[in-house]
C-alpha cells in the first residue's frame, strides 16, 4: 500500500454530522493534496456507488470507494471517529476507509485493495490496535 496511503491520509477522532460531509471532507482533503481533481464530481461518484449498496461491512467499519477519472493518485483515505455514526438505516460506524481509484487499472487495483483492507478488518488484533492508536503515525505504522 506504499504511496496509496500516508499519514496525511489519516484522521483520528473526527465528528460528522453524517455521511454525506464525510464524503465532502475527504474530497477536500484529497483535493487540497492534488490526489483528485474536482471534489464535488468525486463526492458524487462516492454518493452514486454508495447508494448502489452499502459500503458498511459490519463490526463499525465502512469501506466507501469509488473509480473516477477525477483521481489522479490511487489513494486510501482512513479516518476513525470519534463517536459512531449512523451509515445507513441500522448500522453505525465507527472506522471509515476510503479507498479512491481510476484508469486502466483500477478494477484490478481496486480489487486488490479491498481485498488486503477486508483481510486486515478480520483480524481482531488489526481491529484492536486501531482503536487503541494515539495518533496517526500509529495508525500509519499499523497500515504497512
Amino acid at each position: 500500500m506504499k504511496g496509496i496511503i500516508d499519514e496525511d491520509l489519516l484522521f483520528v477522532d473526527l465528528e460528522f454530522e453524517n455521511q454525506k460531509a464525510l464524503f465532502e471532507f475527504c474530497g477536500s482533503e484529497l483535493e487540497a493534496i492534488g490526489r483528485i481533481d474536482d471534489k464535488d464530481a468525486f463526492v458524487e461518484a462516492l454518493e452514486e456507488r454508495e447508494s448502489f449498496s452499502t459500503t458498511a461491512i459490519g463490526d463499525g467499519f465502512a469501506i466507501p470507494h469509488c473509480n473516477s477519472v477525477h483521481v489522479q493518485i490511487p489513494t486510501i483515505l482512513f479516518i476513525r471517529l470519534r463517536e459512531p455514526m449512523s451509515w445507513t438505516e441500522g448500522e453505525a460506524v465507527t472506522r471509515v476507509c476510503m479507498i479512491a481509484v481510476s484508469g486502466s487499472d483500477a478494477s484490478r487495483v481496486h480489487l486488490e485493495l479491498l481485498s488486503n483492507l477486508s483481510k486486515k478488518f478480520m483480524d481482531t488484533d488489526f481491529k484492536d490496535n486501531l482503536k487503541q492508536a494515539k495518533n496517526k503515525h500509529e495508525l500509519f505504522q499499523l497500515f504497512q
